[in-house]
């Protein structure tokens, strides 16, 4: 499956945090280094996503954008994982929601 890249492959479709995972490119040389949701070469890297497949059918960046979310795609999803970026998974889509995703991704400015 060829995915469309994605504006913000840093915060995925489904609601993860990918920029928290270890293995994102901007924090690992090792020889796995995932794009992030749908960014340049995930196709390459990660089988075929439900949610992102439905998501980018349907014409949206994120799930949320979408009147069937949360959807059965989502059901027992923040029992899934233990890892940071699934137990906020539901909380960062929120916030995404109330304050945009160019104000979540921004990185937090330095205290002098």
């Amino acid at each position: 499956m060829n995915y469309k890249t994605r504006a913000f492959p840093e915060f995925s479709a489904c609601g993860l945090n990918c920029g928290l995972c270890p293995q994102y490119y901007k924090h690992t040389n090792s020889a796995f280094r995932c794009p992030g949701c749908a960014g340049e070469g995930f196709s390459d890297a990660h089988p075929p996503c439900g949610i992102l497949t439905c998501c980018q059918h349907k014409g949206f960046e994120f799930c949320p954008d979408c009147d069937e979310y949360p959807c059965k795609r989502y059901d027992n999803a923040d029992t899934a994982d233990s890892f940071i970026t699934h137990k906020n998974q539901f909380t960062d889509i929120e916030k995404v929601k109330r304050i945009g995703i160019e104000a979540y991704i921004r990185p937090p400015r330095k205290i002098s």
